[in-house]
């Protein structure tokens, strides 16, 4: 199975019911994007907007969870700019936030469960669980 489908397997089901598209990117390395209109998303979590994400909305533009491989293994996973780790962090998700950072050390197939559940996490903390 290609990293892309491995990503795309993992994530996608967690971030389908919240407008996000399926990964774009293919191989085995680089980024891997997910992307959901701005718009539903600043309706969702307004809180993930930040105010260049503001400017934008009402045209047309996408909010981005982007996955970076390389050597095999998750480099990054940010959220329009901040890093996955950071995000949870400023939800007092510490615990998770610790476990999002150790998976960067693990092979891609290994860290992505925690990586869906660290995006998981942070969708629940700043819905109030609303999805």
């Amino acid at each position: 199975m290609s990293t892309a489908a491995m990503v795309s397997a993992a994530l996608y089901p967690l971030l389908e019911p919240r407008g996000f598209a399926d990964v774009q990117g293919t191989g085995d390395e680089g980024q891997f994007i997910f992307c959901a209109p701005l718009d539903a998303v600043y309706e969702m979590a307004p809180e993930l907007c930040d105010s260049r994400d503001l400017a934008d909305l009402g045209r047309g533009g996408c909010f981005d969870v982007v996955v970076e491989i390389a050597s095999g293994r998750i480099a990054n996973v940010s959220i329009e700019g901040p890093d996955l780790e950071d995000r949870l962090r400023e939800y007092n998700e510490n615990t998770d936030a610790e476990a999002v950072k150790d998976a960067y050390q693990q092979p891609v197939g290994a860290a992505l469960p925690t990586v869906a559940r660290g995006l998981g996490t942070l969708f629940a903390a700043v819905t109030d669980s609303k999805l």
